[in-house]
């Protein structure tokens, strides 16, 4: 576990996980986020996991 936490903090961000992440903090809401998404690859599932762990975890 402690290997896997050190691995995650060396991570460079990639374009479409930098893209998605600011697709899912967006909007006000996550129906405002919802409407942001017409047109996005992944499926809205994936947006509010993002969502809600940058409520839990994320940096304010």
């Amino acid at each position: 576990m402690l290997l896997v936490g050190w691995l995650a903090s060396l991570h460079v961000v990639w374009r479409d996980e930098a893209r998605a992440y600011a697709f899912a903090t967006g909007g006000a809401d996550v129906a405002e986020m919802w409407r942001a998404l017409r047109g996005e690859g992944h499926p809205p599932l994936w947006y509010l996991i993002l969502r809600g762990g940058h409520a839990l975890f994320g940096v304010r």
